[in-house]
């Protein structure tokens, strides 16, 4: 599964909601990286700013860029290799396989694919967040890939 920098980029997305050592490990991180010149000024910037819920238009302005997808889309690259370099400063801690060897642990067993699909779901979809009864026991992923009860996979 290629890395996708999920956790890192949803503390961002969340920052004042995260524990203190959380915060205190990205700000210390950030520090580090832009005083040795890690992170450009357009990278230290859009974290900022999605640190502080701006939308992808509202840092695009901050860049200068005008309101199309393109610009959109390039505050999103800036953002992804921001975070690369987030991740890679706060080391494993702070990365997806994290998230995914607590579950092996806890399962005592690999993960499935369909089960690594589900976790990053879980952690990155509001809806499925709040949803208790959907679980890594008895998912079910549909054909256009949303996520539903099904059958609970330890009563067989």
């Amino acid at each position: 599964m290629e890395q996708q920098m999920i956790i890192i980029k949803e503390i961002l997305r969340t920052f004042y909601n995260c524990d203190e050592n959380v915060k205190i490990d990205v700000e210390c991180a950030m520090k580090n990286l832009s005083d040795t010149g890690g992170l450009t000024n357009e990278e230290y910037l859009v974290i900022n700013a999605t640190r502080e819920q701006f939308n992808l238009a509202s840092i695009a302005a901050l860049l200068g860029m005008d309101d199309s997808v393109a610009s959109k889309m390039a505050v999103s690259r800036i953002f992804e290799r921001a975070c690369g370099k987030l991740v890679e400063t706060l080391g494993p801690d702070y990365q997806d396989t994290k998230v995914l060897k607590a579950v092996e642990i806890r399962l005592r067993r690999p993960l499935t694919k369909d089960e690594e699909y589900f976790c990053i779901k879980k952690i990155t979809d509001n809806r499925l967040m709040q949803d208790d009864e959907i679980n890594i026991y008895n998912f079910r992923i549909e054909e256009d890939g949303r996520i539903v009860k099904g059958e609970d996979k330890r009563q067989r």
